[in-house]
């Protein structure tokens, strides 16, 4: 009994499936060369989708409203795409990531005052600069996080 060998890419229905076309649709595409595929015949997935995004952005002979459909199904695939890859990070891994940084930050300056001088008075004055400069740079750094909007503590989970 003998196996078939293991293919490389999707299927037309796969594919379909994954960029919410028609079979029909996927084996038109192919036929045109718009679709790469694998000497096996099955479809390279990565290199299809972008040859249909980019397809979808060339828009010949479609009206400005069907354009600006496709363009945004574009980019919806695009961020798709980016995000398995992991080159997108959720909002509340970067704030983790920052409110770690930060902790690093501080830690690092907590022995600064001591080190730079035995004169209690300065050390209260450098205390008192550092903790000024660390509340503004968590403040910015929450502001970036947030894309640029300030802190809400009323925020919710998006749901993934």
């Amino acid at each position: 009994m003998s196996r078939k060998p293991r293919r490389k890419g999707a299927t037309r229905a796969e594919f379909a499936a994954h960029v919410g076309l028609t079979v029909q649709r996927v084996g038109q595409m192919i036929a045109g060369g718009l679709v790469p595929l694998h000497e096996d015949g099955s479809i390279d997935q990565d290199a299809a989708r972008l040859a249909y995004i980019d397809g979808l952005r060339s828009g010949v002979g479609r009206s400005d409203s069907a354009q600006r459909v496709n363009d945004i199904r574009a980019e919806a695939l695009k961020f798709r795409l980016e995000r398995e890859r992991g080159e997108w990070l959720r909002k509340k891994e970067v704030t983790e990531e920052f409110n770690f940084v930060f902790q690093e930050m501080v830690a690092a300056l907590r022995g600064l005052p001591a080190a730079a001088t035995r004169d209690l008075e300065t050390r209260k004055s450098i205390e008192s600069y550092l903790g000024f400069a660390c509340d503004r740079f968590r403040a910015r750094m929450s502001e970036v996080a947030n894309g640029g909007l300030p802190e809400d503590d009323s925020e919710e989970d998006d749901g993934e």
